[in-house]
């Protein structure tokens, strides 16, 4: 897992834990200066043999400042197949249901999905998946493949006054089918007020 911001500054981490099948990590965002940290982020993960992964991201304004404008980006490199077959992977988003779908020939079906829906997404290449302070919104291309390829997904949370903060639900489901995969996305989100609080 790795942290970043598209804005100046530094992450400091503040906890790691795991628990239970769970990992926990916490960080804050610390601008360039010597001023406060603006932003604790912590994001949970959970599986334990199950064909799904539990996520949930918290951004939590510990400032005296608001924090205005925030997005949050969840970017995702599958290599379907391993390293023989990374790069034959097919993706697509649907944006009625807020889902992506990946697979490939070996056979491996995933679908990513979150609550709130997305704002904006992509599937590309993993190298053309980088927002910055220039181009912050993701360019919602919505089909790739065969290829080498990666998923962003994007949430515009908005302003965040001192002491907010914001939760963002993801859930990864894979199996040998299509309908294995949606089976297990079900059961994932079925799962997720039991293992995520």
């Amino acid at each position: 897992m790795i942290g970043r911001s598209t804005e100046p500054g530094k992450y400091t981490p503040t906890q790691v834990k795991e628990e239970d099948h769970m990992l926990t990590v916490s960080y804050r965002h610390h601008p360039g200066d010597d001023r406060q940290s603006l932003l604790e982020t912590t994001i949970k993960m959970w599986s334990n043999n199950q064909p799904f992964l539990l996520v949930r991201h918290t951004s939590h304004n510990i400032s005296e400042l608001p924090i205005e404008d925030l997005k949050v980006y969840y970017l995702n490199d599958f290599d379907l197949g391993g390293p023989d077959s990374y790069n034959d992977d097919f993706g697509v988003f649907n944006a009625d249901n807020g889902k992506f779908t990946l697979w490939d020939e070996s056979p491996v079906f995933v679908k990513v999905s979150s609550r709130p829906k997305v704002d904006a997404w992509d599937v590309a290449g993993p190298v053309r998946l980088r927002p910055s302070k220039f181009r912050r919104d993701l360019r919602n291309n919505s089909e790739i493949g065969p290829t080498d390829l990666a998923t962003a997904q994007q949430w515009n949370l908005g302003d965040l006054q001192p002491g907010d903060q914001r939760t963002i639900d993801i859930v990864i489901a894979a199996g040998r089918t299509d309908e294995d995969s949606s089976r297990a996305l079900a059961q994932a989100w079925d799962m997720y007020t039991k293992r995520i609080r």
